[in-house]
C-alpha cells in the first residue's frame, strides 16, 4: 500500500511538473514583425523579398548578392527550410539609436546542425518601416 501511494505521488508530481513548464521564449512585440517577416523571407530563400524590406541606403550598400551569399555562408541551400525562427531579443532603447529608429531585434535561424544570428534595426520613415541596420553575428 505504501509503495502504491509513493508511486502514485511520483506520477502525479511529474505530470505537475509536465503541465507547468514555461515556455521561456521572450513575448514577440508587434515591432518586431518587421524583423519575423525579414527572418522568414530568408529561410524561404526568398532573398528579392527580403531585399526589399531593407531602408533604401541599407539596400544599396548590402546587395541582394551579398545577402544571398551571407545567409548562404550561414545556412547552406542543402540544409533545407529552416525548423526554427526565433525572436531572441528585443531591445527599446540602445547607445547607437538613431531618430526614427524603432526597435533593435537579434534574430536566429535553425536549419539542423546549421544557424544564422543577426541584429536588425527597424527604422520608421514617412510612416513605412523598413531596416536600418543589418549585422550578421
Amino acid at each position: 500500500m505504501r509503495w502504491a501511494m509513493l508511486c502514485a505521488a511520483v506520477l502525479v508530481t511529474a505530470f505537475m511538473g509536465a503541465c507547468t513548464r514555461r515556455d521561456t521564449r521572450i513575448q514577440e512585440p508587434p515591432d518586431a514583425k518587421l524583423a519575423r517577416e525579414f527572418a522568414e523571407a530568408l529561410g524561404r530563400r526568398d532573398f528579392d523579398r527580403a531585399h526589399a524590406l531593407l531602408a533604401t541606403e541599407t539596400g544599396r550598400t548590402v546587395t541582394l548578392a551579398a545577402l544571398e551569399a551571407e545567409y548562404g555562408k550561414r545556412i547552406p541551400p542543402s540544409a533545407g527550410a529552416p525548423s526554427d525562427i526565433e525572436i531572441v531579443n528585443v531591445e527599446n532603447e540602445w547607445p547607437d539609436k538613431q531618430a526614427g529608429d524603432v526597435v533593435l531585434v537579434y534574430v536566429g535561424i535553425g536549419a539542423g546542425p546549421h544557424s544564422a544570428m543577426f541584429n536588425v534595426v527597424v527604422s520608421e520613415a514617412g510612416g513605412t518601416r523598413s531596416i536600418r541596420a543589418l549585422e550578421w553575428q
